[in-house]
């Protein structure tokens, strides 16, 4: 725990124990009772309460019984960052110019080692399983591996570099990974540099998935992703800021939702259920001379995808999208089995942990050659 912790912890308690009754001396009631059923508590195990999204929950949860605590929690954080300069939660980093990064893209790569190797080496072994079948790997960086530069002096920043050359120099020239660190680095806008992603999130922007969408599209058919425009599809969301969220702000940042828009090209997207998930179809028709990316495609993927799925999909025949945490065993080696092509995509500082715990695990590796055969 860093010194910053050890001063800030007893002070924010103290804050959150007093708020209930500093609330009703100015007559407000900190406890919302409301007619409508409060948030659940998460279903979380120990490892997963640094997770953004269980993060989040937990973070809704207390919310909805203490209406001041966020309020506290936050004007707590803005002081002592302005007194500080950094901020008071070790799950979270602050660069340079307030962009908000998560400590575990740094501290991955060291806790969770695992052989590139080995991982390149089972991904060739599953594409060697089907005559045509081509399994690729796709990892998404980390902001805090594209924004190294406006992040606090840290020695961990030192395994996440080495990680990386570790991964790419393990693939080589052979194809099955298609590396983004230098395109995304090379979109950087020097004007504008930090638009790739969020600043208050983890997550990239639509233009830092673009990058992505065009490497995969130039990879499997040179030349295609210049047919289509990428365009605006209706109005801004708002990203939550998940990071934000963490130091108890509630910091949100409007995005742009695309879409692909090609001559002659008509894309359809459907729901359907596989076993007790559901799964993304897009299915494409063209009816000029645009070509499309031939064959069922499947993608595993975490929340970096859904940013670039639309502006993807309209490149291909026929893509699925199934999410890691929806992957259900039976359905999804199921349509591993019927895939002409799979695409597995994870975020940089999950790759170590999935590797360990699912790439390269002997059972989760034993199915899916089981299914692949």
């Amino acid at each position: 725990m860093r010194r910053s912790e050890i001063i800030l912890t007893p002070l924010l308690v103290a804050l959150l124990l007093i708020s209930p009754w500093l609330g009703r001396m100015v007559g407000l009631d900190p406890f919302r009772v409301e007619p409508t059923d409060p948030q659940p508590f998460p279903s979380a195990d120990i490892n997963e309460i640094a997770d953004a999204e269980t993060f989040v929950q937990l973070d809704e949860y207390l919310d909805d019984r203490m209406a001041l605590r966020g309020q506290v929690a936050a004007e707590t954080t803005r002081s002592f960052i302005s007194i500080t300069g950094d901020v008071p939660v070790s799950n979270a980093l602050r660069g340079d110019d307030g962009s908000l990064f998560l400590t575990e893209g740094l501290t991955n790569p060291c806790r969770f080692r695992f052989e590139p190797d080995q991982l390149a080496d089972t991904i060739d072994q599953w594409s060697a399983l089907g005559k045509g079948r081509e399994v690729l790997l796709v990892v998404a960086p980390d902001k805090s591996s594209i924004q190294l530069e406006q992040l606090p002096a840290r020695g961990h920043r030192d395994c996440q570099q080495e990680r990386e050359e570790e991964l790419v120099e393990a693939f080589g020239n052979d194809g099955a990974l298609i590396p983004l660190w230098d395109p995304l680095r090379d979109a950087r806008n020097p004007e504008q540099p930090y638009r790739l992603y969020y600043q208050y999130d983890s997550h990239w922007t639509f233009r830092g998935a673009q990058v992505m969408v065009q490497e995969i599209v130039e990879h499997l058919a040179p030349g295609q992703f210049q047919s289509a425009k990428v365009i605006k599809a209706g109005n801004k969301k708002r990203n939550p800021g998940a990071v934000a969220r963490r130091l108890g702000w509630d910091e949100q940042e409007l995005r742009n939702r695309l879409t692909c828009e090609r001559d002659g090209v008509l894309t359809t997207r459907s729901i359907e259920p596989r076993g007790s998930k559901q799964v993304r179809v897009f299915q494409t028709v063209s009816a000029g001379d645009e070509p499309l990316i031939s064959g069922r495609t499947v993608v595993l993927h975490d929340s970096m995808m859904p940013a670039g799925q639309q502006p993807l999909a309209c490149h291909f025949a026929h893509i699925t999208f199934i999410e890691w945490d929806h992957f259900d065993a039976a359905a999804g080696l199921e349509l591993f089995a019927q895939a002409d092509r799979i695409i597995i995509e994870s975020v940089e500082r999950s790759i170590h942990v999935r590797s360990i715990n699912q790439l390269l695990d002997p059972a989760w590796n034993a199915a899916v050659t089981a299914a692949l055969n």
